[in-house]
């Protein structure tokens, strides 16, 4: 029996709770003109409420794109409103592999093998620590640490050596502490047969000089010739005096170190002269006396050598009966432990000319370091004497000339 109700017939306190459910209504049993108007009002209200307009869906879709999308930018992820506090965790591993244009520092004491133009080495030596770049025969240094040009440049080990045999420049990019050795010309002969020994060039040596920005002017000085001092040399504030310079009759003249004294024809030899180098621009001089002449009777005549950086020059031998000796020069300066032995008399510098022996047959020694040997003579006839080698300071022997001077600088690199 159907029974129909009209307007309020059936109020919601007639109905037990959850006594009708959606499996006790058919699809479309119920209508809105089936319900009362203030269910219906309530239902229009309530989704009002949990609908969305139309910027809200806009917004969402485009946040939804960019949470999608992982390949945003810090600007796009700050939009979302997220702190960087609020991300925890590790983040993932990234492949190399997955890494393009970036080039890859081998760290190694000793260079990769068979590298590519551009490649780059960290060498991690003790003492080096910089990065260098390959530049297609060989490694170039990448460094603002210290750069610098000038003479022969050669690399033993972990220093660098800058040779200047004549006068030049020494360019200088940044700061660093350099080692230098100073060394002056040799001094000049005479040219007679008596002729005493040269004395050798000054010389100069400082270690842990601070050196800045700029060109600094390396002067070497020309050894001397007849009865003319060794030329002086000088750098960063460092000047080595010429070595003095022999006499044919007389005392030796003064000089970085000083010249040997004539035999003089006299019962008195001539006094040698005087070493004057002594500290310069915060460095330690090298520099000592020439040796005395001598006259042994008749024609026995011999003169002193020349003082060398590391010791003064021989005195002239006194005895008649063995026709006498001329003195020996004066030993220089061993600094191969720090220079090593490529220049100098294998890393020796500054040694004394040697003296001269009338009526004799020995050829007195010239001082290691670039010493020139002195000579023996029958009259007028003297043999076997030598100059100073070239690019030690070393004094003249007999009747030739002194060595020239040399600069060299050292640092780590």
């Amino acid at each position: 029996m159907a029974i129909t109700l009209s307007g309020d017939g059936i109020t919601s306190a007639m109905i037990a709770a959850d006594g009708i459910d959606g499996s006790k209504i058919a699809d479309d049993a119920v209508s809105t003109d089936h319900l009362a108007n203030s269910i219906n009002t309530e239902i229009a209200a309530n989704t009002a409420k949990t609908g969305i307009t139309s910027a809200q869906a806009t917004a969402i879709t485009a946040n939804t794109a960019k949470v999608t999308n992982y390949n945003q930018t810090k600007a796009d992820i700050d939009a979302l409103g997220i702190a960087a506090s609020s991300i925890t965790g590790a983040l993932p591993a990234i492949s190399g592999a997955n890494l393009t244009g970036i080039d890859v520092v081998t760290v190694a004491t000793s260079a990769p093998s068979s590298p590519a133009t551009g490649a780059l080495w960290f060498d991690s030596t003790t003492g080096i620590g910089a990065l260098k770049a390959y530049n297609g025969t060989g490694w170039d240094q990448v460094s603002n640490k210290f750069t610098a040009s000038g003479g022969t440049i050669t690399t033993v080990g972990s220093y660098r050596y800058h040779a200047f045999t004549s006068s030049g420049s020494f360019v200088v990019g940044g700061d660093s502490s350099i080692d230098v050795l100073v060394v002056a010309g040799g001094g000049g002969h005479n040219n007679g047969t008596l002729s005493a020994g040269g004395g050798a060039g000054g010389v100069v040596y400082k270690t842990s000089h601070t050196i800045t920005a700029g060109t600094y002017t390396a002067t070497v000085g020309a050894g001397g010739g007849n009865e003319t001092a060794g030329g002086n040399s000088t750098f960063v504030g460092i000047t080595a005096v010429g070595g003095g310079a022999a006499t044919n009759g007389g005392d030796g003249n003064d000089g970085g170190s000083g010249a040997g004294g004539a035999s003089g024809w006299s019962p008195v030899g001539g006094v040698g002269g005087s070493g004057t180098q002594g500290n310069s621009g915060g460095g330690t001089g090298y520099g000592n006396d020439g040796g005395r002449g001598n006259w042994s009777g008749g024609s026995y005549a011999q003169s002193g050598g020349g003082g060398g950086a590391g010791g003064a020059g021989g005195d002239a031998n006194t005895s008649a009966s063995t026709g006498g000796r001329g003195g020996a020069g004066g030993v220089g300066i061993n600094m191969s432990s720090t220079f090593g032995t490529t220049y100098g008399e294998s890393g020796w510098f500054g040694g004394g000319g040697g003296g001269s022996t009338y009526y004799g047959n020995v050829n007195p020694a010239g001082g290691t370091g670039g010493g020139g040997d002195g000579y023996h003579t029958s009259q007028s006839n003297p043999t076997g004497a030598t100059a100073g080698t070239a690019n030690t300071g070393g004094g003249a022997g007999g009747d030739n000339s002194g060595g020239s001077g040399i600069i060299l600088v050292r640092y780590a690199i």
